[in-house]
């Protein structure tokens, strides 16, 4: 089995404190899933990772909540100059 040399560099420190290697880990994590029937953790993406809004888009959401400084088009050809496309 092959485990990314990055991950196992910051795994085993957390597993060593534990008092586990990365193999004792494999085992108690495939025990756990033959006792329990399924996965024994919660899988999920956390929504902190892809939902948190970057600098620009925390200015443009600023931006659009003053609808009267807004710029208007006429055109699409406007609006595709404005941004540059």
């Amino acid at each position: 089995m092959f485990i990314d040399p990055r991950l196992r560099d910051q795994v085993e420190p957390i597993l060593n404190t534990l008092g586990l290697t990365i193999p004792q880990a494999i085992l108690l994590f495939l025990k756990q899933i033959e006792l329990q029937q399924g996965l024994p953790v919660t899988v999920e993406i956390p929504q902190s990772r892809f939902n948190t809004p970057n600098s620009d888009t925390l200015a443009a959401l600023q931006e659009a909540q003053d609808w009267e400084t807004l710029p208007t088009f006429d055109t699409l050809e406007e609006l595709y100059k404005d941004l540059s496309i």
